[in-house]
């Protein structure tokens, strides 16, 4: 390794360490980099510069995941429609297959 690839990546360590104190300080960029001595633009660079090549995120408003619990519905003795049209008059078309699908469809677009 060259001596400039080994200064690339200490500079990159470097800023990993700053970015992940940034991400768990609670200030703003500018905050944080005010109270470090440098410029926002240098943070804000390193950290779409790592982003890219090592595909973290430091955006704490990205959306997260929230957990959920998938369980199986009972049964009913009712099959489930096909497919259902409501209207608001509170009108209800339920087609339980997809021949009455179909069917439904040609008389829709029929002339």
């Amino acid at each position: 390794m060259g001596n400039n690839q080994k200064t690339n990546k200490t500079l990159a360590e470097k800023w990993l360490g700053r970015i992940e104190e940034y991400t768990n300080s609670g200030q703003t960029k500018s905050e944080y980099s005010k109270s470090n001595g440098f410029p926002a633009h240098q943070l804000s660079y390193w950290i779409h510069r790592l982003e890219e090549k090592l595909g973290f995120s430091s955006n704490k408003n990205k959306p997260t995941f929230v957990p959920v619990q998938v369980e199986p519905t009972p049964s009913s003795s009712t099959p489930k429609p096909y497919c259902q049209l409501s209207f608001n008059n509170g009108g209800v078309i339920s087609v339980e297959n997809e021949l009455g699908f179909t069917k439904l469809c040609e008389l829709i677009t029929a002339e």
